[in-house]
């Protein structure tokens, strides 16, 4: 099995002009996150991957990251508790991996903040929508002026 380092960032052309989007993956499991990181370099996406809380709160201060997909249950620190630090910095969307199909779970995660919550397994090209849908919202959300609403 080959070895990957901790943190990994890799850079991908620009998307339509836009300003490049950054998105944090704090996965805990190394095959999962590289599947990840495979369907974001698909959409022309760049990301950093965290194994952990500790390591996610680190790249987000050095990085502007602008969306978090994040594991619930990483070692330490859970995905919740670090989400709820985000909360207190940032509005960047927030999708929660989970398990188990638990209602109660997801509750949680979206009332401290999280805009989805994906149960595992899943598919990358539903990952790479649902991303897709919220990045248009926020982009909708930048453009529009609301004196004119």
């Amino acid at each position: 099995m080959r070895a990957y380092p901790p943190v990994k960032e890799r850079e991908t052309k620009k998307v339509r002009g836009r300003e490049m989007v950054r998105i944090l993956i704090v996965e805990d499991d190394v095959v999962h996150a590289r599947e990840i990181e495979r369907a974001l370099d698909d959409i022309g996406i760049r990301h950093l991957h965290a194994r952990c809380a500790e390591e996610a709160i680190r790249l987000a201060r050095q990085h502007r990251i602008n969306m978090y997909v994040i594991d619930i249950d990483l070692p330490g620190v859970s995905g919740f508790t670090f989400a709820q630090v985000v909360r207190d910095h940032t509005n960047a969307p927030v999708i929660f991996m989970g398990d188990i199909d638990n209602e109660a779970q997801k509750a949680i995660g979206f009332e401290i903040g999280g805009d989805d919550f994906l149960v595992k397994p899943f598919g990358m090209l539903e990952l790479s929508c649902r991303i897709r849908a919220i990045l248009r919202r926020c982009e909708i959300k930048r453009s529009v002026s609301y004196t004119h609403l």
